[in-house]
């Protein structure tokens, strides 16, 4: 049974990615979806927010020349349920 209440997160800094990813998502019935541009924007919905994410897709190259090691935050992150780099 598939479950529409899922949480979603879209980060990629691409504006027309997100739309058409967030728009596939809604055409299966998916509504629950946080599209965010950045990886600030990620890391702070993230933290200051009161649930997670059940599927978190991520643009590899949000974390550029930073440093971050997002894999690892992804995976030692407990409000993050299944995530896509």
């Amino acid at each position: 049974m598939i479950n529409k209440a899922l949480r979603i997160m879209i980060a990629d800094p691409e504006h027309v990615q997100r739309l058409r990813l967030e728009r596939n998502f809604n055409r299966q019935g998916y509504y629950a979806i946080a599209p965010v541009p950045s990886l600030e924007d990620l890391l702070r919905l993230i933290g200051y927010g009161d649930r997670g994410f059940d599927l978190v897709l991520i643009n590899g190259s949000l974390v550029g020349s930073e440093g971050f090691n997002l894999h690892d935050f992804c995976l030692d992150n407990p409000l993050i349920g299944q995530a896509f780099i």
